[in-house]
């Protein structure tokens, strides 16, 4: 079996218990859905504990489509949130299924890029993501050595952060630099080192990654006492986002 059959098969294996992987992969291509949360961080690197639940993030436009995909497989809303969702997200679902205890979250964007929420998160440790063709991980260099860098002060995400903490993981203050790079400068998804964990050849997955490519800025501080605002840039629409969380914007 190659390399790029078990990257799949081990992705199946931990959707299997929330969805059909092979319809749920024919949505993640149609809808541009990318799976985020722990699961993405068990395609980069292998964790000690099973998900419990799916974390999905898909563009403003795709939200009708999935929820239609998971109502088909007896999931049923539970609840629904635009407020104080910040900068980049406009609304949050939470889905719950009759027969097992596991739950769907759906991270809806503010534009049309799934990948927009990404760069809310708390820290580095949760910027990966799975795609239709592969998994991702926009910090390899902190996250395969089990640390994510802060972009949100722990008053502000704290519990989210803590139960990385119980499991092992580390989180770093921004410093001056962080390995290679200083944690103020932009950095690209084709940049070198982004890890990518494809499902196909190197071939056939840049030829699906050819119109994706988006830049970004940390926000935080580090070289000097002033805080910076995070930025997402996509290079293909060219959407520009200040990132904020929800305790920047407020109720």
């Amino acid at each position: 079996m190659s390399t790029f059959v078990q990257h799949k098969e081990t992705f199946t294996s931990l959707i299997r218990p929330f969805l059909p992987p092979n319809e749920f992969l024919a949505i993640m291509r149609s809808c541009d859905v990318v799976v985020v949360g722990s699961v993405a961080l068990a395609m980069v690197r292998p964790i000690a504990f099973t998900p419990s639940n799916l974390d999905l993030q898909v563009p403003c436009d795709g939200r009708r489509d999935l929820h239609k995909f998971l109502l088909k497989h007896r999931y049923r809303l539970n609840s629904f949130s635009n407020d104080n969702t910040g900068s980049t997200v406009s609304q949050i679902c939470s889905y719950s299924h009759p027969s097992h205890a596991s739950y769907i979250s759906i991270i809806v964007s503010r534009n049309k890029s799934s990948l927009t929420p990404l760069f809310q998160s708390p820290s580095t440790l949760q910027m990966n993501f799975v795609a239709w063709y592969g998994a991702v991980c926009l910090y390899p260099e902190l996250t395969l050595q089990c640390k994510g860098l802060v972009q949100f002060d722990e008053d502000e995400d704290g519990l989210f952060l803590h139960k990385y903490l119980e499991r092992g993981y580390t989180f770093l203050p921004q410093q001056n630099a962080v390995g290679h790079f200083c944690a103020s400068q932009p950095r690209s998804l084709r940049s070198p080192v982004t890890m990518i964990v494809g499902f196909y050849n190197p071939d056939q997955t840049r030829l699906a990654m050819r119109n994706l490519d988006v830049i970004w800025r940390l926000r935080g501080k580090c070289c000097d006492s002033q805080l910076r605002s995070g930025l997402f840039i996509d290079a293909y629409s060219h959407d520009v986002v200040e990132i904020h969380s929800s305790s920047d914007i407020g109720p």
